[in-house]
């Protein structure tokens, strides 16, 4: 890898551009999620349908990614039970459910560009927590403050409500932590993966498949609990209100009523799964070379500018002209979110 990429801390043009293409991968996502929504727009619940089926097809990818990797490092076992590969796989899979359902939860309880920012501010978590355990390889430059300031700045921006929107509903203790569990949930999953790079650099398990292990063993036990949640919140169709939203369920629907309906744009979810796997490991690839508070502020910032792309030239969606300022705003802060210090030194 360091003859790509560079070396730890110090990358290269080509780390930066594959980190770039991974998050290009992950936003194109949006359009296979836009689909799925289509398809299930009458459907309540359809997003416990919608998670359980993405994690389960995340697991097939995670494992087929264990066992090549295995092959092209010549590591012999394509799985390793090491300590820190287990103990990160299990701060992962707890951190994106917590994200998960806190964000969902949130929604239901208070505004929802609230909770986006909220949710998103998770990412500063890995940034300080880095910069506390790692100094040394991890510092947070003036300038880098104001980069993320800024970035929030841009995705509050990006989601403000103009002219006749609706007010944002009142926030109560259970909207804050429910917002508050998604935004930890966010920022841990993140910081396992830089976790798990620090814990075994240098180590036997650098050159096995810890990464990819981590990965497939979180993802089992993601399953585990959404497969928990699906059947204690059966999906079912409902029709639709006013707005085009599913109306609540009356009643728990059969067996063999809602299993079919679980199904419904399961097409979409594989390619969203594959999109969304894909994306976060090959990014995760780039963890050690990239500059950590670029790393996960970028995962926000690019996530936007892709998505402001896809909206307006794909889907052919108006924008307002807040969103077009948040977007020059991203861009100023992702170029101060750069550590210029070292590579201008």
């Amino acid at each position: 890898m360091e003859t790509i990429f560079g070396t730890p801390g110090h990358a290269t043009i080509f780390a930066y551009l594959f980190f770039f293409a991974s998050l290009l991968v992950g936003c194109s996502g949006s359009i296979w999620v836009k689909k799925h929504a289509k398809c299930t727009q009458d459907i309540y619940n359809s997003a416990n349908s919608f998670n359980l089926m993405l994690v389960s097809f995340e697991t097939i990818f995670f494992l087929v990614a264990s066992i090549v990797a295995s092959i092209v490092r010549n590591t012999g076992a394509p799985f390793v039970w090491d300590t820190p590969t287990i103990v990160c796989a299990a701060i992962r899979a707890v951190s994106y459910v917590l994200g998960m359902l806190g964000y969902l939860m949130a929604v239901r309880h208070g505004p929802l560009l609230l909770t986006t920012i909220i949710c998103r501010a998770g990412l500063a978590i890995p940034i300080l927590l880095s910069a506390v355990i790692w100094p040394d390889s991890n510092k947070v430059r003036w300038y880098m403050a104001i980069g993320m300031a800024l970035l929030f700045l841009a995705l509050f921006l990006f989601n403000k409500k103009e002219g006749n929107g609706q007010p944002l509903s009142k926030t109560t203790p259970a909207f804050w932590f429910w917002a508050i569990t998604g935004a930890v949930g966010n920022g841990m999953e993140g910081f396992s993966v830089k976790l798990l790079e620090n814990w075994t650099r240098g180590s036997s398990a650098s050159g096995a498949s810890s990464l990819e292990n981590c990965l497939f063993y979180a993802s089992i036990l993601q399953v585990i609990v959404f497969a928990i949640v699906l059947f204690r919140y059966p999906p079912q169709k409902t029709g639709i209100d006013e707005d085009g939203v599913a109306l609540p369920g009356k009643g728990r629907p059969s067996f063999k009523k809602f299993l079919p309906v679980s199904l419904i744009g399961c097409g979409w979810i594989v390619c969203y799964a594959i999109t969304n796997a894909t994306s976060f490991y090959t990014s995760s690839l780039t963890i050690a070379y990239l500059p950590v508070v670029f790393y996960f502020m970028a995962n926000t910032g690019f996530s936007i500018l892709f998505s402001f792309i896809i909206a307006r030239f794909i889907f052919r969606e108006k924008l307002r002209p807040m969103q077009y300022v948040g977007c020059v705003i991203a861009v100023i802060a992702l170029i101060l979110l750069n550590d210029w210090a070292s590579v201008l030194a």
